[in-house]
Protein backbone atom coordinates (compact mmCIF):
# COMPACT_ATOMS: atom_id res chain seq x y z
CA UNK A 1 0.00 0.00 0.00
CA UNK A 2 1.25 3.53 -0.69
CA UNK A 3 2.44 5.67 2.17
CA UNK A 4 1.89 9.39 2.67
CA UNK A 5 5.25 10.05 0.99
CA UNK A 6 4.12 8.15 -2.09
CA UNK A 7 0.94 10.18 -2.51
CA UNK A 8 2.55 13.63 -2.09
CA UNK A 9 1.35 15.73 -5.01
CA UNK A 10 4.29 18.05 -5.48
CA UNK A 11 7.43 19.47 -3.97
CA UNK A 12 7.98 23.15 -3.24
CA UNK A 13 11.30 24.65 -2.19
CA UNK A 14 11.72 25.10 1.52
CA UNK A 15 11.16 28.68 2.69
CA UNK A 16 14.25 30.40 4.05
CA UNK A 17 14.89 31.00 7.72
CA UNK A 18 13.45 34.33 8.87
CA UNK A 19 16.15 37.02 8.64
CA UNK A 20 17.09 39.16 11.60
CA UNK A 21 14.52 41.96 11.80
CA UNK A 22 16.83 44.51 13.43
CA UNK A 23 19.49 43.95 10.80
CA UNK A 24 16.95 44.27 7.98
CA UNK A 25 15.64 47.56 9.36
CA UNK A 26 19.17 48.92 9.68
CA UNK A 27 20.06 47.86 6.13
CA UNK A 28 16.83 49.22 4.67
CA UNK A 29 17.07 52.62 6.35
CA UNK A 30 20.71 52.96 5.29
CA UNK A 31 20.62 51.69 1.71
CA UNK A 32 17.07 51.50 0.34
CA UNK A 33 16.91 53.07 -3.15
CA UNK A 34 13.76 55.06 -2.31
CA UNK A 35 15.54 56.76 0.57
CA UNK A 36 18.59 57.45 -1.58
CA UNK A 37 16.38 59.04 -4.23
CA UNK A 38 14.70 61.19 -1.59
CA UNK A 39 18.07 62.31 -0.22
CA UNK A 40 19.01 63.37 -3.75
CA UNK A 41 15.73 65.31 -4.01
CA UNK A 42 16.54 67.07 -0.74
CA UNK A 43 20.00 68.05 -1.96
CA UNK A 44 18.60 69.39 -5.23
CA UNK A 45 15.92 71.40 -3.39
CA UNK A 46 18.59 72.76 -1.05
CA UNK A 47 20.78 73.96 -3.92
CA UNK A 48 17.77 75.52 -5.69
CA UNK A 49 16.90 77.37 -2.48
CA UNK A 50 20.45 78.61 -2.02
CA UNK A 51 20.60 79.83 -5.63
CA UNK A 52 17.37 81.80 -5.37
CA UNK A 53 18.48 83.22 -2.01
CA UNK A 54 21.75 84.45 -3.50
CA UNK A 55 19.84 86.23 -6.27
CA UNK A 56 18.32 88.53 -3.65
CA UNK A 57 21.71 90.16 -3.17
CA UNK A 58 22.69 92.99 -5.54
CA UNK A 59 25.11 92.29 -8.36
CA UNK A 60 28.37 94.14 -7.75
CA UNK A 61 30.90 94.60 -10.55
CA UNK A 62 34.28 96.25 -9.99
CA UNK A 63 36.18 97.51 -12.98
CA UNK A 64 39.24 99.63 -13.54
CA UNK A 65 41.74 100.77 -16.16
CA UNK A 66 45.11 102.52 -16.32
CA UNK A 67 46.39 104.89 -19.01
CA UNK A 68 49.98 105.98 -19.50
CA UNK A 69 50.46 109.23 -21.45
CA UNK A 70 53.73 110.79 -22.55
CA UNK A 71 54.64 113.72 -24.81
CA UNK A 72 58.42 113.10 -24.60
CA UNK A 73 58.76 115.78 -21.95
CA UNK A 74 56.09 114.90 -19.43
CA UNK A 75 54.83 111.55 -18.33
CA UNK A 76 51.34 111.13 -16.91
CA UNK A 77 49.55 108.14 -15.37
CA UNK A 78 45.79 108.07 -15.41
CA UNK A 79 44.01 105.50 -13.24
CA UNK A 80 40.29 104.94 -13.62
CA UNK A 81 38.23 102.70 -11.36
CA UNK A 82 34.60 102.14 -10.62
CA UNK A 83 32.00 99.95 -9.02
CA UNK A 84 28.67 99.02 -10.61
CA UNK A 85 25.83 97.87 -8.38
CA UNK A 86 22.76 96.30 -9.97
CA UNK A 87 19.72 96.16 -7.68
CA UNK A 88 16.41 94.86 -9.04
CA UNK A 89 13.84 97.34 -7.67
CA UNK A 90 11.02 96.78 -10.10
CA UNK A 91 10.35 93.02 -9.70
CA UNK A 92 7.55 93.72 -7.16
CA UNK A 93 8.72 90.95 -4.79
CA UNK A 94 8.85 88.26 -7.48
CA UNK A 95 12.35 87.14 -6.57
CA UNK A 96 11.52 87.09 -2.88
CA UNK A 97 8.46 84.94 -3.56
CA UNK A 98 10.54 82.60 -5.70
CA UNK A 99 13.07 82.23 -2.90
CA UNK A 100 10.32 81.46 -0.40
CA UNK A 101 8.83 78.87 -2.72
CA UNK A 102 12.22 77.15 -3.07
CA UNK A 103 12.64 77.24 0.71
CA UNK A 104 9.22 75.66 1.25
CA UNK A 105 10.04 72.97 -1.31
CA UNK A 106 13.29 72.23 0.50
CA UNK A 107 11.50 71.83 3.84
CA UNK A 108 8.81 69.69 2.21
CA UNK A 109 11.41 67.34 0.75
CA UNK A 110 13.01 67.01 4.18
CA UNK A 111 9.65 66.07 5.69
CA UNK A 112 9.05 63.65 2.82
CA UNK A 113 12.18 61.73 3.79
CA UNK A 114 10.61 60.80 7.12
CA UNK A 115 7.38 59.80 5.41
CA UNK A 116 9.24 57.51 2.98
CA UNK A 117 11.06 55.87 5.88
CA UNK A 118 7.79 55.37 7.76
CA UNK A 119 6.12 53.81 4.72
CA UNK A 120 9.00 51.40 4.18
CA UNK A 121 9.07 50.44 7.87
CA UNK A 122 5.30 49.86 7.94
CA UNK A 123 5.48 47.59 4.91
CA UNK A 124 8.33 45.62 6.45
CA UNK A 125 6.39 45.14 9.71
CA UNK A 126 3.29 44.02 7.79
CA UNK A 127 5.22 41.39 5.86
CA UNK A 128 6.93 40.15 9.02
CA UNK A 129 3.55 39.75 10.74
CA UNK A 130 2.18 37.76 7.80
CA UNK A 131 5.29 35.58 7.67
CA UNK A 132 4.86 34.81 11.38
CA UNK A 133 1.17 34.03 10.90
CA UNK A 134 1.82 31.71 7.95
CA UNK A 135 4.66 29.98 9.80
CA UNK A 136 2.43 29.28 12.80
CA UNK A 137 -0.33 28.00 10.53
CA UNK A 138 2.11 25.67 8.78
CA UNK A 139 3.30 24.27 12.12
CA UNK A 140 -0.30 23.49 13.02
CA UNK A 141 -0.92 21.85 9.66
CA UNK A 142 2.24 19.76 9.99
CA UNK A 143 0.99 18.41 13.33
CA UNK A 144 -2.39 17.60 11.77
CA UNK A 145 -0.69 15.98 8.77
CA UNK A 146 1.40 13.81 11.09
CA UNK A 147 -1.72 12.59 12.87
CA UNK A 148 -3.44 11.80 9.56
CA UNK A 149 -0.34 9.97 8.38
CA UNK A 150 -0.44 7.79 11.50
CA UNK A 151 -4.14 7.12 10.91
CA UNK A 152 -3.32 6.07 7.34
CA UNK A 153 -0.64 3.64 8.50
CA UNK A 154 -3.03 2.13 11.03
CA UNK A 155 -5.73 1.74 8.37
CA UNK A 156 -3.24 0.14 5.98
CA UNK A 157 -2.05 -2.28 8.65
CA UNK A 158 -5.60 -3.24 9.62
CA UNK A 159 -6.51 -3.83 5.97
CA UNK A 160 -3.46 -6.05 5.49
CA UNK A 161 -4.48 -8.06 8.56
CA UNK A 162 -8.02 -8.46 7.24
CA UNK A 163 -9.63 -6.51 10.06
CA UNK A 164 -10.07 -3.24 8.21
CA UNK A 165 -12.10 -2.13 5.22
CA UNK A 166 -10.42 -0.82 2.02
CA UNK A 167 -12.75 2.17 2.06
CA UNK A 168 -11.28 3.19 5.43
CA UNK A 169 -7.81 3.18 3.92
CA UNK A 170 -9.00 5.18 0.91
CA UNK A 171 -10.64 7.76 3.15
CA UNK A 172 -7.41 8.06 5.14
CA UNK A 173 -5.37 8.51 1.96
CA UNK A 174 -7.74 11.25 0.73
CA UNK A 175 -7.49 13.01 4.09
CA UNK A 176 -3.68 12.93 3.90
CA UNK A 177 -3.72 14.32 0.35
CA UNK A 178 -6.13 17.11 1.32
CA UNK A 179 -3.97 18.10 4.28
CA UNK A 180 -0.82 18.07 2.14
CA UNK A 181 -2.52 20.26 -0.44
CA UNK A 182 -3.54 22.72 2.28
CA UNK A 183 -0.02 22.70 3.68
CA UNK A 184 1.51 23.36 0.27
CA UNK A 185 -0.90 26.26 -0.33
CA UNK A 186 0.34 27.93 2.83
CA UNK A 187 3.91 27.08 1.94
CA UNK A 188 3.39 28.83 -1.41
CA UNK A 189 1.96 31.86 0.41
CA UNK A 190 5.01 31.90 2.68
CA UNK A 191 7.36 31.82 -0.29
CA UNK A 192 5.46 34.70 -1.89
CA UNK A 193 5.78 36.68 1.34
CA UNK A 194 9.54 36.23 1.25
CA UNK A 195 9.48 37.46 -2.34
CA UNK A 196 7.47 40.48 -1.11
CA UNK A 197 10.07 40.99 1.62
CA UNK A 198 12.87 41.00 -0.94
CA UNK A 199 10.93 43.53 -3.03
CA UNK A 200 10.21 45.72 0.01
CA UNK A 201 13.92 45.77 0.81
CA UNK A 202 14.62 47.31 -2.60
CA UNK A 203 17.29 44.76 -3.47
CA UNK A 204 19.32 45.33 -0.29
CA UNK A 205 18.42 41.81 0.92
CA UNK A 206 17.85 38.74 -1.23
CA UNK A 207 16.87 35.17 -0.54
CA UNK A 208 16.61 34.21 -4.23
CA UNK A 209 19.97 34.64 -5.93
Amino acid sequence: MPSSADIRLGTLPEPPAPPNAAQLFHTMLARHPSLQVQLANIEKAKQDYRLENFRLYPDVVMHGSAVYVTDLSTDAHLLIGGVTVDIPIWDFGAQLNTMRARRDTYHAEQARLGAVGDDLSSELVRIYEEIYSETQRMLTLQVEAGKLDRDLRVAQSQEQQGIGQPVTTIDAEVAVIDKQEELEVHQSKLLLLYADLQKAMGGTWKWLR
